[in-house]
């Protein structure tokens, strides 16, 4: 099982979740935390390359609000 993790100021990130084992790895490739100890996986909202996207469907913004690029 895996968790996401929102990040919050003073969480350890190579603090396992689940065991509290600060032995753990970064892997780069698949953007996760790996504990060495219980093998429990987890990542943080920041770790998603999309991360800072914003989505943003501007004919349901003017559908709701008047607004956006309904020419």
């Amino acid at each position: 099982m895996s968790d996401i993790i929102h990040n919050e100021p003073g969480i350890l990130e190579e603090q396992c979740p689940n065991c509290g084992s600060i032995n753990s790895h970064f892997d780069d490739e698949g953007k996760f935390h790996l504990c060495h100890v219980c093998d429990h996986a987890w990542s943080f909202d920041s770790d998603d390359p999309d991360y800072d996207d914003v989505d943003v469907d501007e004919e349901y913004l003017y559908s709701l609000y008047g607004v956006g690029n309904n020419a």
